[in-house]
């Protein structure tokens, strides 16, 4: 598996610049995106330092207009 390198951005002047990154998913893209649209995924990939939590009824999947 190929790793992206790592940026060290703290402290610099980033006006003008284009942060870019990239990630190979082992999937093919209709499991993709069946995995991002599912509510209750979202726990999985927020960083635990947000204290991500689901409230209330997640039935549905996450698209525009979806809140």
């Amino acid at each position: 598996m190929e790793k992206a390198p790592l940026l060290d951005i703290a402290r610099r002047d980033l006006r003008g610049c284009t942060l870019r990154a990239r990630q190979v998913v082992g999937l093919d893209p209709p499991a993709a995106f069946a995995f991002f649209e599912d509510p209750k995924n979202l726990a999985a990939i927020t960083p635990p330092w947000l204290d991500f939590r689901i409230v209330g009824d997640c039935g549905g999947r996450v698209c525009r207009g979806a809140e």
